[in-house]
């Protein structure tokens, strides 16, 4: 997905491209990025289509979070390296499943279908 959003620029460092990928997926993922977060008391009590969609777009959010600290990171200097158990976890099971997190993410438009983020859970619940 980086190369999808940064490919037809030039950079001269590493923290430079990170920066601008940052600042990218800030604007590209701000619907994703501005879903409130939820109390897991709250949660268990919603009905089951209202959690599992609740529990779905909390689960891509952390996701992209966690992308985005990793930017952060490695605009200010520092190695790259996962900055959270979560993500390689996730990356780990759904790798497991058929599925690539960083393909399903890089929709050249930044929007992810509704669909795919359906299937991915699906399998990630079983």
């Amino acid at each position: 997905m980086c190369n999808g959003y940064a490919g037809a620029n030039i950079f001269f460092s590493v923290t430079e491209k990170a920066r601008f990928l940052y600042h990218k997926y800030r604007y590209k993922k701000r619907k994703v990025l501005s879903f409130p977060d939820w109390e897991e008391k709250d949660v268990s009590q919603l009905g089951y289509s209202l959690r599992v969609d609740v529990e779905k777009s909390l689960y891509i959010k952390k996701l992209i979070q966690n992308k985005i600290e990793n930017l952060d990171l490695v605009s200010n200097g520092f190695l790259p390296e996962v900055i959270h158990a979560d993500l390689k976890r996730a990356k780990s099971e759904t790798k497991s499943l058929g599925i690539d997190l960083d393909k399903h993410f890089s929709s050249s438009d930044g929007a992810d279908t509704a669909e795919e983020d359906a299937k991915i859970y699906k399998k990630l619940r079983k």
